[in-house]
């Protein structure tokens, strides 16, 4: 994520967003937590802290989850599971289609 966030970083037309869906590690329930945990990682990217809506809006299957959405809200792209390199790359390529055709 960071490394999306960080290719992107200057791009007024893609924004990289952390949805926590509020599973897993208690320490991640409220959003004084996720601040917590985003700055003992150092990531700068924002992450909502309940991010149930999001995932109920676009019927994510499971986290984790990757979405490049489009500008008319549809969505271009998507991984499931660990996000690796070729992913990544794959879903850095179809953020940056998605932007070019406005």
């Amino acid at each position: 994520m960071q490394v999306l966030h960080d290719t992107f970083s200057d791009d007024d037309q893609v924004q990289v967003l952390a949805a926590h869906m509020g599973t897993g590690d208690p320490r991640m329930s409220g959003a004084e937590s996720i601040a917590e945990y985003v700055d003992a990682h150092g990531y700068n990217y924002p992450m909502v802290a309940d991010g149930r809506s999001i995932g109920e809006a676009f019927d994510i299957p499971g986290i984790p989850y990757f979405l490049v959405v489009g500008p008319d809200g549809s969505v271009v792209a998507d991984h499931r599971g660990q996000l690796t390199d070729e992913a990544r790359d794959r879903l850095a390529e179809e953020a940056r289609m998605a932007r070019s055709v406005n």
